[in-house]
């Protein structure tokens, strides 16, 4: 099959269904390498998050398992970077296609999760590494697999699952107050979010709040002052909207004189 759309999202779960099993081999060494003491192991899904064609990545959620069915106790979240189920992109940007699109995707994830490892179990996902994938030769597929990372699973509600007329006014000043101190953080530590919407931020009522998903990311890396600031204002006037949407204002610059500046 030659594009996403060829694929339904029925077919595409079949593929990364409940109860498979897939070999994950790390490309270096890490915390769940070091507890196995191998550098190869299997997962088996235990849940689909985020599956269908035209998607960065399939999102299920995962047991660690070696080769006689020990179980690491934690469930974790598995990204896999799937060409086949990618969205269609413009071969003029992309002249390597959805393959080349799914690579920048995980390369971008795994780089953003490192250069922001002091956050790491706080304001974002414990990061667990980055795998080649393939089936276990016991089970016959026909399927290629592709590149996955492992993260550590949030049993938190993300703001998509919460209704805006449902938070009181202490939950909206805790929810800006901690998502502007997570944007600065991450802004500080070189990483440019750019895909900030209520399903990338989890949140449980409390000061927990955790900010998800650097597929899109872009790094400070000896870029200039003037792109820092216009990387810097995207995501800011991603936050703004995004908190807006839920009645909670922002004290400072307007929209408008925000995008004016940024010449959009």
């Amino acid at each position: 099959m030659s594009s996403a759309e060829s694929f339904s999202v029925s077919q595409v779960g079949e593929i990364y269904n409940v109860g498979q099993r897939i070999k994950f081999t790390a490309s270096e060494p890490n915390a769940i390498t070091k507890r196995f003491q191998s550098m190869t192991f299997d997962v088996r899904i235990t849940k689909q998050i985020a599956i269908g064609p035209g998607r960065h990545s399939q999102v299920v959620i995962v047991r660690v398992v070696d080769a006689v069915s020990k179980v690491l106790d934690e469930p974790l979240v598995a990204k896999f970077y799937d060409p086949r189920f990618c969205q269609q992109v413009d071969s003029a940007e992309w002249p390597g296609g959805r393959r080349q699109l799914c690579d920048v995707m995980k390369t971008n994830e795994s780089k953003a999760y490192r250069t922001l490892e002091p956050l790491q179990g706080s304001e974002i996902p414990n990061f667990l590494g980055e795998y080649t994938c393939s089936h276990p030769d016991t089970v016959a597929t026909g399927f290629d697999y592709p590149d996955a990372i492992l993260l550590e699973l949030i049993n938190l509600h993300t703001l998509a699952d919460i209704r805006p007329q449902d938070l009181n006014m202490t939950d909206r000043v805790t929810i800006k107050n901690r998502a502007y101190t997570i944007l600065s953080k991450i802004h500080h530590l070189g990483v440019y979010h750019h895909d900030i919407r209520p399903a990338n931020v989890f949140w449980n009522r409390s000061n927990d709040l955790k900010l998800i998903d650097y597929g899109l990311a872009t790094f400070k890396d000896g870029r200039t002052t003037e792109t820092i600031e216009e990387w810097t204002m995207l995501d800011e006037g991603q936050l703004m909207s995004m908190l807006d949407d839920y009645g909670i204002e922002y004290e400072g610059p307007s929209p408008a004189s925000w995008f004016h500046k940024s010449g959009w």
